[in-house]
């Protein structure tokens, strides 16, 4: 979906309400398009859990991979001072 003019309001911005409706479509396709690729496999990692569960994330990431990376490493890397949470 392109955001063309008629998209904009009277002062060339686009609306919040808007640039979510089309991010959101963005994503489902991009999902959409993922799932229709044979050679893709995908794993979805979740922030919130990353930052609430850090080990348990980089476990996931292991065995998705089928490497051992270095869970302690993976672990040591997540700042949860880094993290806003958004109201």
């Amino acid at each position: 979906m392109l955001l063309t003019s008629a998209n904009r309001n009277s002062s060339g911005t686009i609306s919040d309400e808007k640039m979510r409706q089309t991010f959101e479509r963005h994503l489902k396709d991009v999902e959409l398009w993922l799932t229709a690729q044979p050679n893709i496999t995908i794993l979805d990692v979740n922030y919130n859990e990353v930052v609430g569960n850090p080990s348990r994330s980089a476990q996931m990431i292991n065995d998705f991979l089928k490497i051992e990376l270095e869970p302690d490493r993976m672990i040591g890397a997540v700042n949860q001072n880094l993290y806003r949470n958004r109201r």
